[in-house]
């Protein structure tokens, strides 16, 4: 796991352990999915400062690659790097 490969403490790894275990897993072949996945690659397409393409099943970023699409149509924030 890569919390052992970079030395996490205890404390880190419990907290990363304590984040994956509260989170929601939804099916990639739910409809509502499939239409969300459909419009935020039209969002990217149509971003006024040119298209962004961004990697798939991203939920969840220490980088910028989502940062465009705050607030709209997706409300969130991106997570300094630690």
């Amino acid at each position: 796991m890569l919390s052992e490969a970079r030395n996490w403490g205890a404390a880190k790894r419990k907290a990363l352990d304590t984040a994956f275990h509260s989170l929601t897993i939804v099916s990639i072949n739910h409809p509502s999915v499939i239409d969300a996945d459909v419009q935020l690659d039209l969002h990217g397409r149509g971003h006024p400062q040119g298209a962004r393409h961004m990697g798939k099943n991203e939920l969840l970023t220490t980088d910028k690659d989502l940062a465009f699409l705050i607030p709209n149509p997706v409300q969130g924030h991106v997570i300094a790097n630690a």
